[in-house]
């Protein structure tokens, strides 16, 4: 077990950290023996563990007892493997002086391993619970995106034990039997052409489709073909305004047979023509919207029928509750549900959003990603909780699509696209969580015509055993993982004696154990993250007790 020793204003970090690296510990209890003790720089007495962890960014006493010289920076990077490891929180970078403690080595530039009163020692130069709090709560800027920060933190936890002889038993965030989980979803801010006459919107659409399509061509993102299709719904918008031919803009049923036998989730606007407030004051009138949730009661059907997660894309959630609720009701007037999640419209969010969205009632939120590129802006792709809010979860948004095709975003072509996609998918299998993909409704049609793309990410992942779940499911499973506990572990002759609360939920996979076995015989020029670990899974089958050897 770990024993926590930190600031009582870090516990709620502490808790929700080792959440997403869920393992056996507690705070540290005076006279209470245990394996390995993490200390934030707090300074106090402990019982000798067999592995002391010091996180701090400032200068401590067992710095200058190791003869260590830290070097203080505001912020920093270091590379770990073949990461770079972003610190948003200060940082100290090590060097050894001459009169070093001869255990004394390097293991990172901010990180390094020694010996205090024989007490095998590993300090780190940053506050990790201080980085957890910003990495969950402001998040991470877009230059760092494809950077999983919050997962290289726990992997250097992880490793940081096991290359010690000190074996690990975690709950992974992923479910048994599967690589991953998808949730597909869709902003549906626009529904028909038809509710746009002559506005931003359909002249915006008409200059895209005609002149647009030309540039794509001469820049390599488009083609000929993209290029007729957008000039014959150009063509036929008088046919479409009369009646007499499709509204190419409404894509819902084409979604529900691209996904057929899936499970996606729409986020709709409960009321048109409200641009929403930007803070305290009247937001942006571009950010209104033409329809609402009761004008398209048809299509609604059709989603409840496919079995679809209705959600808000929320107005004015974010920022007031009394708003909040009247936008709650009005989706669970049309949704048949009183559990819904919310994404807000156009990703509006600040520092108070949680507390009033968890006063209004929400199950989860997934406004927490980038509008100007795609990956990790809470450093993980885990299901977690806000540390001022009690059940509401964040299911972090990781893939758009006009993040990705947006000429003032990052303007990318088809081929480079996919190869960012595939290297963000592939991150969340090796890390674990929630592979979040938004895909607009509109997206499917002109002058986007981004169809095809999705098509072939939807194909990609049919083939990578990940379970596709709908926002409210993935919530609950994570909320089911947070339930799940360990009562008790011990090990006795490389046998794990595992006592654990597994929480029984027939409608959602099961949780499973992950051993990692511990690392033995380091060669001493070794450095984190060069090494491969050895682990094994573990199905549970609800069992309440489990012996494990490694």
């Amino acid at each position: 077990m770990i024993g926590i020793v930190c600031f009582d204003n870090e516990k709620s970090l502490v808790k929700e950290f080792f959440e997403l690296f869920k393992i056996h510990w507690e705070f540290y209890r005076q006279n209470t023996k245990y394996e390995v003790v993490l200390s934030t720089g707090v300074e106090t007495e402990i019982v000798p563990p067999d592995l002391l962890l010091v996180y701090s960014s400032k200068t401590l006493k067992a710095d200058t007892s190791s003869g260590v010289e830290g070097n203080r920076q505001n912020t920093g990077s270091v590379e770990y493997g073949k990461n770079t490891l972003p610190l948003y929180g200060g940082m100290l970078t090590y060097r050894l002086q001459q009169n070093s403690h001869p255990d004394t080595k390097i293991l990172l530039d901010c990180v390094y391993t020694t010996t205090i009163n024989n007490l095998p020692t590993i300090r780190i130069g940053y506050d990790l619970f201080q980085e957890t709090g910003f990495l969950l709560t402001k998040g991470q800027p877009a230059n760092r995106a494809l950077v999983p920060t919050l997962e290289l933190h726990i992997s250097i936890l992880r490793e940081l034990v096991i290359t010690n002889g000190i074996p690990i038993i975690e709950i992974p965030p992923v479910p048994s039997d599967y690589s991953s989980i998808t949730c597909l979803t869709h902003d549906v801010d626009f529904v028909r052409i038809t509710d746009h006459k002559f506005d931003s919107t359909m002249l915006g659409f008409v200059y895209r489709a005609l002149f647009g399509s030309i540039r794509g061509i001469m820049d390599g993102r488009g083609s000929f073909n993209k290029l007729l299709k957008n000039w014959a719904a150009v063509l036929s918008l008088p046919g479409v305004y009369l009646g007499v031919c499709k509204d190419f803009l409404n894509n819902i049923k084409r979604y529900l047979e691209l996904e057929k036998g899936l499970v996606s989730t729409f986020f709709l606007i409960p009321f048109k023509n409200c641009p929403g407030h930007d803070s305290k004051t009247r937001g942006s009138t571009s950010r209104s919207v033409k329809y609402d949730i009761g004008d398209i009661k048809k299509e609604l059907q059709l989603m409840l029928e496919a079995g679809c997660e209705i959600g808000l894309h929320g107005i004015d959630a974010w920022t007031d509750t009394e708003y909040g609720e009247k936008e709650l009701l009005r989706i669970k007037d049309f949704s048949k549900t009183d559990q819904i999640g919310i994404r807000m419209h156009w990703l509006y969010f600040d520092q108070f959003s949680p507390e009033n969205l968890e006063k209004t009632g929400f199950l989860y939120d997934s406004t927490m990603g980038y509008n100007e590129a795609i990956g990790f802006k809470c450093g993980t792709a885990q299901v977690f909780r806000f540390t001022d809010a009690d059940k509401l979860s964040e299911l972090p948004l990781i893939i758009q699509d006009t993040a990705l095709f947006y000429p003032d975003r990052m303007n990318l072509k088809e081929d480079e696209a996919w190869i960012l996609v595939k290297k963000v998918i592939q991150s969340i299998e090796m890390y674990g969580g929630v592979i979040t993909i938004n895909w607009h409704q509109r997206s499917l049609g002109p002058e986007r015509q981004w169809g095809n793309f999705y098509t072939q990410i939807l194909n990609y992942l049919k083939q990578r055993e990940t379970w596709f779940a709908g926002g409210t499911e993935a919530a609950k499973w994570f909320a089911k993982r947070k339930t799940a506990a360990f009562v008790k572990v011990e090990v006795v002759d490389r046998v794990f004696n595992v006592d654990i609360k597994n929480p029984a939920d027939k409608l959602l996979p099961a949780i499973k154990l992950r051993v990692y076995k511990p690392v033995e015989n380091i060669d001493n020029n070794y450095i984190l993250g060069t090494i491969k670990w050895e682990h094994f899974d573990v199905e549970l089958d609800n069992r309440p007790t489990v012996k494990i050897p490694f």
